[in-house]
């Protein structure tokens, strides 16, 4: 398998939220390479990126920050790990909120009245739209993720905790001698041979037995009469 399938199948795999998280660290990491600012002085304009001008270290910290959620999610597509036991939602939460530090810190230089003082004219370019679009990216899905994970959480929990009910095999008593045993045999066969007595009881009040027991009679008072 080639390095761009891998890559794809892997991104295809991420939920929403991760997804999410991915194209926002990766705008954030790669927004100081494109341009921030521009200024006029006189009637020069000057086009300042992240990653130059007098800035430059604010534009690096806000890359470093986007580039660690964007490798902890992109080096386990190659196979290997960038942050071991660490939450993605914490890191890019983390992450999230101190680039946008860093944007305020230098908007806020920028755009000061003692910063550049013959500076004529100060604008914002596209650059700066793409750092905070992809910090609302990040922080939304950190924020989301960290939902879901919450929910998985407590659904192994409740799945662990509930006991499990295991089928109770009978288990003969320890206590109960042979002589017990003996007399219940006795009484069963002492109950069986009554039951076999009534049976034939039964069998003897019949109207076929009483016929049977007439003609009996009557043949021994032939046998009589005969006889004489």
């Amino acid at each position: 398998m080639s390095l761009t399938q891998r890559i794809k199948q892997g991104y295809l795999r991420l939920p929403g939220a991760e997804k999410a998280i991915f194209i926002g660290s990766g705008l954030i990491m790669l927004s100081p390479l494109l341009p921030w600012y521009d200024s006029m002085k006189g009637y020069v304009i000057e086009t300042i990126m992240g990653v130059s001008g007098p800035l430059f270290l604010l534009g690096i910290l806000t890359m470093a920050f986007g580039g660690l959620t964007f490798f902890h999610m992109f080096m386990p597509f190659l196979g290997s790990s960038f942050f071991k036991n660490s939450e993605l939602s914490k890191l890019a939460n983390f992450c999230g909120f101190e680039a946008l530090l860093m944007l305020v810190i230098s908007n806020s230089i920028f755009f000061s009245t003692d910063f550049g003082g013959a500076v004529t004219h100060k604008g914002t370019r596209f650059g700066m739209m793409v750092a905070f679009a992809g910090i609302a990216l990040t922080v939304g899905g950190a924020y989301f993720a960290k939902g879901k994970s919450r929910n998985v959480v407590e659904v192994k929990e409740n799945f662990y905790s509930t006991p499990v009910q295991m089928p109770v095999e009978p288990v003969a008593n320890p206590l109960r001698t042979s002589s017990e045993e003996m007399d219940a045999r006795e009484k069963y066969r002492a109950m069986s041979s009554q039951a076999r007595q009534n049976l034939w009881q039964r069998r003897g009040d019949s109207p076929f037995s009483k016929l049977d027991a007439i003609e009996k009679n009557v043949t021994d008072n032939m046998k009589i009469r005969t006889d004489l």
